[in-house]
């Protein structure tokens, strides 16, 4: 299986950030799916393409809609 998860975890200034792009690039290129948890918001201000990416935050007027409800009624 390809599906991968990690923690980054580092000091203020360290390169976490820079990493994670590196890494969301490289998936982009590859045609992948990303999940990025972004706390404050830092990503999406200088990585977020509307013409790709989904924002699930409900307090975000992009937030894209879904319906977790009917998520888990169906099946994969």
């Amino acid at each position: 299986s390809e599906i991968q998860n990690f923690c980054l975890h580092g000091t203020v200034g360290a390169g976490k950030s820079g990493v994670i792009r590196r890494l969301a690039n490289y998936a982009r290129q590859r045609g992948d799916m990303v999940v990025i948890y972004d706390r404050s918001g830092e990503f999406v201000k200088s990585y977020y393409d509307p013409s790709i990416d989904k924002i699930l935050n409900p307090l975000d007027a992009r937030c894209a809609a879904w319906d977790l409800w009917k998520e888990c009624l169906t099946q994969p």
